[in-house]
């Protein structure tokens, strides 16, 4: 080559050029490290926190009420339980065991669920035998 090579655009100089065989990236992209058990774990703890904290409406009969994610989810394996799924039973009595046993305040919480939704039942139950007490009533005249 000669002495009268031009630098510009598109030609560097020739020191800094590539030289045959070496990699523009000799290390190449940096590998995501995995995460341990523990920050895996962690992370799942943390969404689902956020997820079960969010605050969401819920239509019960007529009343429309505002309440946590997790809070719905108990009153519905509650109500569900009080009808006699059998499944909610067990799940609900397995979920009380443990976390009566861990957290006092999980008992707390736990009963005042289920005081509130056996008087909501019981309401509820009334006031469809009174309809229909209603409609014999208007049968019978």
């Amino acid at each position: 080559m000669s002495d009268d090579y031009k630098v510009g655009y598109g030609k560097p100089p020739k020191h800094t050029r590539w030289q045959k065989g070496q990699s523009g990236n000799p290390k190449g992209r940096l590998k995501k490290q995995p995460l341990s058990q523990h920050q895996t774990l962690r992370r799942l703890r943390e969404e689902l926190f956020a997820a079960t904290n969010k605050e969401v409406i819920v239509k019960d009969g007529e009343e429309i009420r505002r309440m946590r994610a997790m809070e719905a989810v108990f009153y519905k394996l509650v109500e569900k339980a009080l009808g006699g799924d059998l499944r909610s039973i067990k799940f609900l009595m397995e979920l009380m065991k443990y976390q009566v046993n861990e957290h006092e305040e999980w008992q707390f919480l736990f009963m005042e669920i289920l005081q509130e939704r056996e008087k909501d039942m019981e309401k509820k139950y009334i006031k469809q035998e009174h309809k229909e007490q209603k409609s014999k009533d208007k049968n019978s005249d």
